[in-house]
């Protein structure tokens, strides 16, 4: 499922934009941007929600995580779209994700290709510019138009 870039708008809406990329038309930025009022985003621990998750899955979109090492296979088979979370290595940077399809990994941060071919490749560009990232253990398998089914077989 080749999926249609949708860029952030601010620092800190990457999120939104990327919700928006992998669930695609009529799924704008604007509509995103809108729905996620209804979800909480912060515990009264002060623990971040992955709204998304619960979001995704209320439109139709199934989800669930699997490991990192399941990403490329998954996504250039056509199975399924991720979201991939990353964590700043250094110091300074917040916290930013990303989404990936068969033709490899769409930031959605300003100035960026469309696509950058593999996640080392993007994230060897954040080392380079002086903001390191370290991807998440997991990704979020996100199923568009074909039942949950099980990516090891």
């Amino acid at each position: 499922m080749i999926l249609t870039r949708v860029p952030q708008r601010t620092e800190s809406d990457c999120v939104i934009a990327v919700v928006a990329t992998v669930m695609g038309a009529p799924y704008t930025y604007e509509k995103v941007s809108q729905d996620q009022s209804r979800y909480p985003k912060v515990s009264a621990e002060g623990l971040h929600f992955s709204w998304w998750e619960t979001y995704l899955r209320e439109e139709g979109f199934p989800n669930e995580y699997h490991s990192l090492a399941d990403l490329s296979p998954a996504v250039r088979a056509g199975v399924v779209v991720g979201i991939v979370m990353l964590a700043p290595a250094g110091g300074g940077n917040i916290a930013h994700v990303i989404a990936v399809d068969e033709l490899g990994c769409i930031n959605p941060a300003t100035n960026w290709p469309e696509r950058i071919s593999t996640l080392d490749e993007l994230l060897t560009e954040y080392e380079r510019l002086g903001s390191p990232y370290t991807p998440d253990r997991q990704f979020l398998a996100i199923w568009r138009s074909s039942p949950l089914s099980n990516l090891n077989g």
